[in-house]
């Protein structure tokens, strides 16, 4: 909502009789009340347990714009959005994981909800769980077993961030080297040498922490 005291900086706007100084003040008092409009980050995070999916979605896509934003303290609506990712709505699933991809590694406590969504129904929900999970790094080897079962998957870019995620996890992926032989051969070029890389990573992370190594 715009207040009052921008109405007569918007006329001049308007009318083409602002000065330069009257056009910036115009803008930055008008933003300014945009800027006071936006709901505390507490009561966004609290819409999320709303009866109403709708509701619940909004303030999901909320949240999300004020992690782009890179406001301090977004952190607080990870519980919120590991909440979402097992909401009966898909709608809802599909805008956590892909908030929580913007979240990097402070994302790491819902690697066992990113897990479970690598099974979604929907495949960008999965594309996002993916993806998270290869940001989040390392944390991400509680979730071995769904991303070597991810290898398999038939959207090429839930292999790609499949395949990236094990890479970053190193050593502990050791079990998914097999998996990711095969995935070599993927007709997706990109998918190819994502496997290829992520072989190189954990054999080569492996032989750096070998005892013999040390020799």
């Amino acid at each position: 909502m715009i207040r009052r005291t921008t109405l007569p900086h918007l006329w001049l706007l308007l009318h083409g009789r602002a000065s330069v100084g009257a056009v910036a003040i115009g803008i930055s008092v008008i933003f300014a009340g945009c800027e006071q409009q936006q709901p505390p980050l507490k009561e966004l995070s609290a819409k999320m347990s709303d009866s109403d999916a709708n509701d619940r979605y909004d303030a999901i896509k909320a949240i999300e714009a004020r992690i782009e934003n890179g406001e301090a303290g977004v952190e607080t609506a990870v519980p919120h959005l590991q909440a979402a990712l097992g909401d009966a709505d898909k709608r809802l699933r599909y805008r956590a994981a892909k908030a929580l991809s913007k979240l990097e590694a402070s994302a790491a406590p819902a690697v066992a909800e990113l897990a479970q969504v690598l099974r979604d129904e929907d495949e960008d929900t999965r594309y996002y769980a993916a993806k998270t999970l290869y940001k989040i790094g390392r944390p991400s080897a509680a979730a071995l077993d769904e991303l070597t079962a991810a290898l398999s998957d038939k959207n090429e870019k839930v292999r790609y961030y499949a395949a990236k995620a094990l890479g970053k996890i190193g050593p502990a992926a050791a079990s998914s080297r097999a998996a990711l032989e095969q995935l070599k051969s993927d007709r997706d070029k990109d998918v190819s040498e994502a496997a290829t890389k992520a072989l190189e990573r954990i054999i080569e992370a492996a032989t750096e922490q070998s005892p013999e190594s040390d020799k």
